[in-house]
């Protein structure tokens, strides 16, 4: 084993939802969401993002899957 992953939710063994805190959603927030799709060989991913104005989130897709 060479890491470990440590997914914020996993709905239903099929679903990954990634909750962040942030004024924004970074490239970087965004590229680990899809590596841990990648990694777990799953199809969807939430990300989700909670900031001062409100509740952003990004609906992210394995297409390789």
């Amino acid at each position: 084993v060479v890491g470990k992953i440590f997914l914020d939710f996993l709905i239903e063994e099929k679903v990954i939802v990634a909750l962040k805190k942030n004024s924004y959603l970074s490239k970087q927030q965004i590229d680990q969401v899809i590596q841990f799709l990648k990694t777990t060989n799953l199809q969807l991913a939430n990300l989700i993002n909670f900031t001062q104005k409100g509740v952003i989130y990004k609906r992210l897709l394995n297409i390789n899957k």
